[in-house]
C-alpha cells in the first residue's frame, strides 16, 4: 500500500469540508489552507500591504509548485484619502507593473494578493496602461528621441545621474533607467540604434552588475497620470464640465494647460480619461474571492474616512474632485465580493455553529535555555509528544547557527528542501530553509510549523545603510532644517540655508539645494554633491558668521586648523610609539560559549557595530596594549560591545570593571 505523502495529508486535512465560513486558522495556518484548496484563479483581500507581503512569502513556501501557478501582489499606494503629497513612486509603478503581469499571464493557477484600500479606488484604466505599456528587449530597435519622450510621458525624469525610481538618463549609446516597479536600476548598452544588453547595475556605486543579464523588461507609468496634449485636452473639457466659475482662476487647471504638473495631481488624475476603471475591472474574471472576517469593518472604516476628508476639505477649496470619481463606495465593493465564490476565513476560534472550526494552536515554550544543563529539553520533549515537527528557517546563518546546536547537544534532525521530500516518520525534525510569519500546531494531526525565534530569539533588524557618507548625515539632518539656518559649504564657508529648488540646466533637470551668501549671493549646490555640506553647529545660530562668496577668510581658518591637527597628530604619533614597545597577555575565545552569549542581545547588529566588535576582538586576541575607544549616539549599541569585552576578559578569568554615568 502507498504511503500517503505530506502534502496530500495537508491537503486532505483543509479540503474535508466545503463550508465557506472558516474559524480557527489563526497564525500562520491561513496560508497552508490557501496553499491546499483546489482553485484555478483566486483573489485574496488582506488589510495592508505588509500582511500581502507576509501572505505572498508563505504561499511561495506552502505552494512550491511555481511552474505551473504564479503568485502576484498587487502593493496599495499608502496614501491619506485626499493627499496633496504625490504617492510613493515605488509602489504606485509596482502596483501598475504587476497589474500587468496579471494581464500578460498565460498561467492557468493564479493566486493575486491586494489589499482592501486597493479595491476602494480609482486606477489608470485597463486599455491606456496595456497601450502606454514600453517593452524592452535585447536587439530590439530604440529611437532615443521618442524613446525619452514616451519616458517623459508616463512620468519619467531626465536626471544627470539615476538613482531612484523614475528617473532616466541618456549618455550616448547608453542608457540608464529606473523603471517603475523594479528593486534595481536597469543600464541599456547600445549598439547604434538595437539594444545590445539589458543589466541591472548599482543606484549608489552606479557600477553594472555583468553577472545577471536580462532579457525584458517592462516599463509602466510611474502612477496614475499619462501626461499629453490629448490627455490635457480632455482634462479641460471635464473640468469645465464639473466645476462651475472661471477655471483660468484656479491654479490647477492653469498649470495643467500648461503643461506643468502641479503636486498633488493625483487628486485630478480621473479628469485625464474619458473613464477610470478599478481593480475589478483588471481581474474580471477570478470569480474566487477570498476575504477575512474584518473586511466589512475595514470597507466602512475607509469610506467613513474618505469622506470624512472630503468634507474637510471641501470648505476650503471648492474646487476638490468629488470623492465620488476618485473611490468606490463600501455597499459596491460589497455587491461585487459577494456575487463571486467568497470564502470568509476568521483567524479566532468563535462561537458560531454555522462556521467550520480548525483545531489550530500556537505552540508551547520550547525556545533555547542556556542556563540550563540540557538547553532543548523543552524542544527534544516536544518533538517527542508531536508526530511532525517543521522548522522553519528563512536565513542561512541562523540554519547553520541552530545546525551547530542541535549537533552539540545530539539532538536528531532532516535537513530537506521541499515538503515533498518529509518521510512522514513520528517525531521527527525536519528542518527547512523556508519563511513563516508565526509558528502553529495543527493538533488533529500532531504536526507543527516553527518559526525559529520560537527557538531562538529573533534579534531585532536594524536598518543598515551601505554607504556611509556626510551627504547620507547631512540629508538626514535636512529635516530638522529651518530657512535661514546656517550651514557649511566645504570649499565657500558658512552661509544660510535657502531651500531646495528644481533647476534645468542644460536640458536635464535636477534638484539643488540653495546656499545664501553675503551681498545677497547664492549658491546651488545638487544633491549629489551634499557630501561637501554640513550643518554649522553653534549654541546660537543667530551669531554664526555669514562668508562672502570668493573671500579668503573660510580658507585661513581651515589653513589654521588643519596646521593645529598636525601637531596634534604628530604628538599622538609618539605618544603610539612608545606603546607598541609594550607587550600584553593575548586572550583566547570560546567561541561556542561566546556565540551563546552574543545571541541573547535582542538587536541585529549594525554594520558599523559588527566592524566596532571585531577591532575589539582582535585587539584582546593580540599581544599589543589595547587603546581604543567606542562613541556612538545614545542607544546606537556601545553597551553591547563593552559587554562582550567584558565576556571575553572574564572568560579568561580577569576582572572588569564597568563604571557607567548616572543622573541620580
Amino acid at each position: 500500500m502507498k504511503q500517503i505523502s505530506f502534502k496530500e495529508t495537508i491537503k486532505s486535512y483543509f479540503n474535508k469540508n466545503k463550508s465557506k465560513n472558516l474559524a480557527g486558522l489563526s497564525y500562520s495556518s491561513d496560508a497552508l489552507y490557501l496553499s491546499s484548496i483546489d482553485l484555478e484563479q483566486v483573489l485574496i483581500i488582506v488589510n495592508n500591504n505588509n500582511e500581502g507581503r507576509k501572505l505572498k512569502k508563505e504561499l511561495l513556501f506552502f505552494k512550491q509548485n511555481l511552474r505551473s501557478e504564479e503568485i502576484i501582489f498587487i502593493p496599495e499606494t499608502e496614501d491619506m484619502p485626499f493627499d496633496f503629497i504625490d504617492s510613493d513612486k515605488y509602489l504606485s509603478s509596482k502596483k501598475n507593473l504587476n497589474l500587468i503581469k496579471y494581464i500578460n499571464s498565460k498561467k492557468k493557477y493564479i493566486t493575486v494578493i491586494t489589499t482592501i484600500k486597493n479595491l476602494q479606488q480609482k486606477i489608470l484604466p485597463k486599455e491606456v496602461l496595456k497601450k502606454e505599456l514600453i517593452e524592452i528587449y535585447t536587439s530590439i530597435i530604440i529611437d532615443l528621441e521618442e524613446f525619452k519622450k514616451k519616458l517623459i510621458k508616463l512620468g519619467y525624469i531626465n536626471s544627470y545621474q539615476v538613482n531612484f525610481v523614475g528617473e532616466f538618463s541618456i549618455r550616448g549609446s547608453i542608457v540608464d533607467l529606473y523603471p517603475g516597479g523594479y528593486k534595481n536600476p536597469i543600464r541599456l548598452d547600445l549598439n547604434d540604434i538595437h539594444v545590445d544588453s539589458i543589466k541591472y547595475f548599482d543606484a549608489e556605486t552606479q557600477i553594472t552588475n555583468n553577472i545577471i543579464s536580462i532579457d525584458q523588461i517592462l516599463i509602466v507609468p510611474i502612477n496614475n497620470v499619462i501626461f499629453d496634449d490629448e490627455k490635457i485636452k480632455i482634462f479641460r473639457k471635464k473640468y469645465r464640465e464639473i466645476f462651475d466659475g472661471n477655471p483660468n482662476n484656479n491654479k490647477v487647471y492653469c498649470d495643467v494647460s500648461n503643461k506643468i504638473l502641479p503636486q498633488g495631481f493625483n487628486n485630478y488624475f480621473p479628469l485625464l480619461y474619458e473613464n477610470s476603471n478599478s481593480i475589478f475591472d483588471y481581474i474580471n474574471k477570478i470569480d474566487n474571492i477570498i476575504i477575512y472576517n474584518n473586511f466589512a469593518n475595514e470597507l466602512k472604516k475607509n469610506n467613513r474616512k474618505i469622506i470624512e476628508r472630503y468634507d474637510a476639505l471641501i470648505t476650503q477649496n471648492e474646487n476638490i474632485l468629488n470623492y465620488k470619481y476618485l473611490y468606490i463606495n463600501d455597499k459596491n465593493i460589497e455587491k461585487i465580493v459577494f456575487k463571486k465564490n467568497t470564502i470568509v476565513i476568521n483567524s479566532e476560534k468563535v462561537s458560531d455553529n454555522s462556521l467550520y472550526h480548525y483545531n489550530i494552536s500556537a505552540i508551547q515554550d520550547i525556545s533555547f535555555k542556556p542556563y540550563l544543563d540540557f538547553p532543548l529539553k523543552n524542544l527534544k520533549n516536544y518533538i517527542k509528544n508531536n508526530f511532525c515537527t517543521i522548522l522553519c528557517i528563512d536565513d542561512e546563518k541562523k540554519i547553520t547557527q541552530l545546525i551547530d546546536i542541535f549537533s552539540t547537544y545530539k539532538l536528531n534532525f532532516q535537513v530537506v528542501q521541499l515538503l515533498d521530500e518529509i518521510d512522514f516518520l513520528p517525531n521527527n525534525l525536519y528542518i527547512m530553509n523556508n519563511f513563516i510569519e508565526e509558528s502553529f500546531k495543527i493538533n488533529d494531526l500532531e504536526i507543527s510549523f516553527v518559526k525559529d525565534s520560537d527557538i531562538l530569539k529573533e534579534k531585532i533588524k536594524q536598518k543598515i545603510t551601505k554607504k556611509k557618507s556626510s551627504s547620507f548625515f547631512f540629508i538626514d539632518q535636512l529635516k530638522n532644517l529651518d530657512m535661514g539656518s546656517p550651514i557649511v559649504h566645504d570649499i565657500h564657508g558658512i552661509g544660510r540655508y535657502d531651500g531646495l529648488k528644481y533647476l534645468e540646466v542644460n536640458g536635464i533637470s535636477n534638484e539643488y539645494l540653495t546656499i545664501l551668501y553675503a551681498d545677497n549671493d547664492k549658491l546651488y549646490v545638487p544633491v549629489s554633491s551634499l557630501d561637501l555640506v554640513n550643518k554649522y553647529h553653534s549654541s546660537n545660530d543667530e551669531s554664526a558668521p555669514l562668508h562672502k562668496l570668493g573671500g579668503h577668510i573660510w580658507s585661513n581658518a581651515k589653513k589654521k586648523a588643519n596646521k593645529k591637527a598636525y601637531d596634534i597628530a604628530i604628538e599622538l604619533l609618539e605618544i603610539q610609539a612608545k606603546r607598541v614597545l609594550d607587550k600584553t597577555i593575548s586572550y583566547s575565545i570560546n567561541e561556542f560559549e561566546y556565540s551563546k552569549f552574543s545571541n541573547e542581545f535582542i538587536y541585529d547588529e549594525t554594520e558599523d557595530q559588527l566592524n566596532a566588535i571585531n577591532d575589539v576582538i582582535n585587539d584582546l586576541s593580540s599581544d599589543k596594549l589595547m587603546d581604543r575607544l567606542i562613541c556612538g549616539d545614545v542607544g546606537f549599541g556601545k553597551t553591547e560591545i563593552a559587554l562582550r569585552a567584558a565576556f571575553i576578559t572574564v572568560s579568561n578569568y580577569k576582572q572588569v570593571v564597568i563604571i557607567v554615568p548616572t543622573t541620580l
